[in-house]
């Protein structure tokens, strides 16, 4: 019996040491399966967008919006049964946790006043902006800025996508067909 308790005793040592050490692996992890994720979309999204009619050299605002709404829809007839968490999903609790570092006590003041700053709900002329996976971010909506400092801790976009906050929740935004790509709910305070 002594032997299994020193046994047991020396397990769970083990376990306790290591344990810190094998969370940076699981976000690794997690950034990875990520970015593989992203990746996947940005062949999709360049795919489609090469099958368009390219936009003349001095195009106008009209031809820009048609080119945009085109390559939208484009994307929604590849991917028809996106659902949220598709992307988004296998870095959820990594980006919860990086952003409620970013957010907490008297240092995050200012990231969660930059997360106020053009934030649609925030905004009552924005109106409704529902969140829908590929939806359409409103033309008339305001659009969210990321605090710097946590942009730098989340994991890099290629140019068609960028982070934004719509109220409390994060969006991975399509800014070249202006879609909602994915989204984490109740992220932000």
């Amino acid at each position: 019996m002594k032997g299994r308790d020193s046994l047991w005793r020396s397990v769970c040592i083990v376990l306790l040491l290591s344990g810190p050490s094998c969370a940076p692996a699981s976000d690794e992890e997690a950034v990875k399966q990520f970015s593989l994720r992203v990746e996947e979309y940005v062949k999709l999204h360049r795919d489609v967008e090469s099958k368009l009619p390219a936009l003349p050299e001095k195009a106008s605002p009209e031809q820009i919006t048609a080119h945009q709404q085109a390559l939208a829809q484009a994307i929604r007839v590849a991917r028809p049964r996106a659902k949220q968490g598709e992307i988004c999903s296998a870095a959820e609790d990594y980006f919860r946790r990086t952003i409620a570092a970013e957010v907490k006590g008297k240092e995050g003041e200012a990231a969660r006043e930059t997360i106020k700053e053009g934030n649609p709900q925030n905004e009552p002329a924005a109106g409704l902006l529902i969140l829908a996976v590929n939806a359409a971010y409103p033309p008339k909506a305001p659009v969210s800025t990321v605090p710097p400092k946590m942009l730098l801790r989340l994991p890099p976009l290629p140019d068609e996508l960028n982070y934004r906050f719509v109220g409390r929740h994060l969006i991975l935004h399509d800014t070249h067909a202006d879609l909602i790509v994915d989204f984490i709910l109740n992220v932000a305070p």
